[in-house]
């Protein structure tokens, strides 16, 4: 073999390894896509997590409306069952600690030296109060990472996606898009440590510190 052979062999096998090398580092850079197919255990996992009824949670929220970008501390969200009680430090209801404390169909928002708002109608309370919308019947659900129980037909789960791992991805219910991500072991489960809710144009982003399960 002539030293001109060798050296035409060299040269391709070079361009070879830079082509993988550079082939590798774009998949690198390629997010995992997302599957509709429902992971076997899917099933076991909503039954896993819907039994969870009592829990607390730490983190932030963060809200994003045309007229403004709202955020607040979540210094406690506890929910039993239906019942919550979120104290929250913010900007979104003026200066000081809120807590807000109700179910579905029950909502009392106390600012820090005011008198507690009553509402029987949540959603309306909220939207009046604060200015944006907040899905308060399907939250406890959505927050765990799993659907809502479908109650009526505005209830319908219309989309479910998956990651790599089998958890859930993407939900799209009720006129939600919910997206989760950085998901970490709690018990037997993984529960989301970000949860990010749209419709239309809001954009609400949980980012959960805790959980404690009890």
């Amino acid at each position: 073999m002539n030293s001109s052979t060798r050296s035409g062999k060299h040269i391709i096998w070079i361009k070879g390894a830079l082509l993988l090398l550079l082939l590798q580092g774009c998949a690198s850079t390629i997010e995992t896509p997302l599957t509709l197919t429902e992971p076997v255990n899917w099933r076991e996992t909503v039954a896993a997590v819907s039994a969870i009824d009592s829990w607390e949670i730490s983190g932030k929220i963060g809200v994003r409306v045309p007229e403004r970008i709202d955020s607040a501390v979540i210094n406690s969200w506890k929910q039993k069952e239906a019942q919550f009680t979120i104290d929250l430090s913010s900007t979104i209801f003026g200066l000081g600690a809120t807590r807000i404390e109700g179910n579905p169909n029950y909502i009392s928002m106390t600012e820090s030296g005011e008198e507690p708002v009553i509402s029987r109608h949540p959603r309306q309370l909220i939207q009046q109060h604060i200015g944006w919308p907040l899905p308060i019947e399907q939250l406890r659900y959505w927050v765990k990472g799993i659907p809502a129980p479908v109650q009526s037909p505005d209830d319908k789960v219309e989309e479910l996606k998956f990651d790599s791992q089998g958890q859930l991805s993407q939900l799209v219910q009720n006129g939600w898009q919910v997206n989760y991500s950085k998901y970490t072991p709690s018990r037997s489960v993984s529960l989301p440590g970000k949860v990010v809710l749209r419709q239309q144009q809001v954009k609400i982003t949980v980012i959960i510190n805790d959980w404690q399960l009890n």
